[in-house]
């Protein structure tokens, strides 16, 4: 095992050798490091399937590849059907093509009719039409605020342990959402843009008692006025507005004390009580 640094010139391309120092193409086991600023062309199995590391301002074209792990401050651009876990990059996946792996920090573009197939820890997810993320893991957010601004299909989980999670489209019905509540004043929360394209299965959790400041789980679904009253039947939750139903929501009650329903100026809120002395305010009443 070596450690190879990556000097570029020429055409770029990660295969040829005379680009690294120690000259030599990656062998399995290597570690290997870019120098700021350079260029990597990386196709097939050019890197052995070992790590990169990216040492700032760099750039690198991935196409029909597989990387075990990226990160350390560039521009990666995938193409074709390539893998690779990144942290805290810029990712820009082409049109028609499939990216399979893990973003833990970061910005996502998606092309057009371009897949992302894996799990979500932190960062921001944009794409163009026919784009879509297929959480098809445990995706454990723990960033602070966050953003999936695709659909999100597939059968996955998201654990929400510390995160304002914001899904700005559709969310289907293979998805499991738990939202916790930590103890010590932590709680998640996930922001639903589009409530009646949600489909999703939603658990608000929590894990410590009031003396601890439990932090409350909260769900909020935007855009939803005039709710006056909700119902909680069988993990089913139903929204009033006088006697129509305006959303629905398939939830599972996880807390210790219960939750409340607010109308608030953005929409409907679903929060945890993590002191039953003091619930959140302004809750709805029961559907009568």
């Amino acid at each position: 095992m070596i450690i190879r640094t990556w000097i570029g010139g020429g055409n770029n391309k990660a295969s040829n050798a005379n680009d690294w120092t120690p000259s030599g193409t990656p062998q399995p086991g290597d570690t290997l490091i870019m120098l700021p600023g350079t260029t990597m062309n990386v196709s097939g199995n050019d890197l052995a399937g070992n790590a990169l590391a990216m040492q700032g301002n760099n750039t690198l074209n991935v196409k029909d590849a597989s990387i075990s792990s990226v990160g350390g401050g560039g521009v990666v651009n995938i193409s074709g059907q390539s893998t690779a876990n990144v942290v805290n990059e810029t990712v820009n996946v082409s049109s028609n093509s499939q990216w399979t792996g893990s973003l833990d920090g970061g910005t996502v573009n998606l092309g057009t009719n371009a897949a992302w197939i894996g799990t979500f820890v932190s960062g921001s997810v944009t794409g163009g039409s026919r784009s879509v993320f297929l959480n098809t893991g445990n995706s454990s957010v723990t960033g602070t605020r966050d953003l999936i601004n695709v659909p999100v299909a597939g059968n996955g989980t998201f654990e929400v342990l510390t995160s304002d999670l914001i899904f700005g489209q559709t969310v289907g019905a293979g998805q499991d959402i738990h939202i916790l509540g930590l103890g010590f004043g932590i709680g998640g929360t996930v922001q639903v843009n589009q409530p009646l394209s949600f489909s999703a299965s939603v658990t608000l959790q929590s894990t410590s008692t009031p003396v601890f400041g439990a932090g409350s789980p909260e769900i909020d679904l935007i855009g939803l006025a005039h709710a006056d009253s909700y119902s909680f039947q069988h993990d089913m939750l139903s929204i009033f507005s006088g006697n129509s139903v305006i959303d629905t929501l398939h939830m599972h009650d996880g807390t210790l004390y219960g939750f409340v329903v607010q109308q608030a100026s953005a929409g409907v809120s679903v929060i945890g009580i993590d002191d039953p002395a003091n619930p959140p305010p302004g809750g709805l009443p029961i559907h009568t």
